[in-house]
């Protein structure tokens, strides 16, 4: 596959800003994620094959990891090889908090229920008609 695609950061205003908090992770970490998301809206690596972390409204969720270091993103691909590589969340595991919210530092689950999901509906229905 030899696709054209963009990658884009979740933000709704308010200061919650996943580029934001990949900055957060550390310089090294960011040029790294950067690199990666490159390859993925290229298709130079299929996100097909990759075991998703959530699906939303039929859009796929991904997790990836660098050492403590953490990225979720969603996939949409318009068939025609095009695709959008969305940030979704960045973060460390460890840390007690994510997204301004108290965290064990590994509860994947209350990532996907407290930041994911919400951030999934007001991303992908800004206005708030989701289904």
């Amino acid at each position: 596959m030899d696709g054209a695609g963009v990658y884009t950061a979740y933000e709704d205003g308010t200061g919650c800003d996943a580029a934001m908090e990949l900055e957060r992770v550390g310089d090294r970490r960011v040029l790294e994620f950067i690199r990666f998301f490159e390859r993925v809206v290229s298709g130079k690596d299929n996100h097909l094959r990759w075991m998703t972390f959530d699906t939303y409204m039929g859009i796929p969720f991904y997790n990836a990891a660098i050492d403590d270091c953490f990225v979720i993103f969603a996939v949409e691909d318009d068939g025609a090889g095009e695709r959008t590589l969305t940030l979704m969340f960045a973060g460390r595991l460890g840390d007690r908090q994510a997204a301004g919210l108290r965290w064990d530092g590994k509860d994947m689950d209350m990532i996907k229920d407290r930041i994911i999901r919400p951030r999934a509906a007001r991303w992908f229905h800004p206005t708030g008609d989701s289904l």
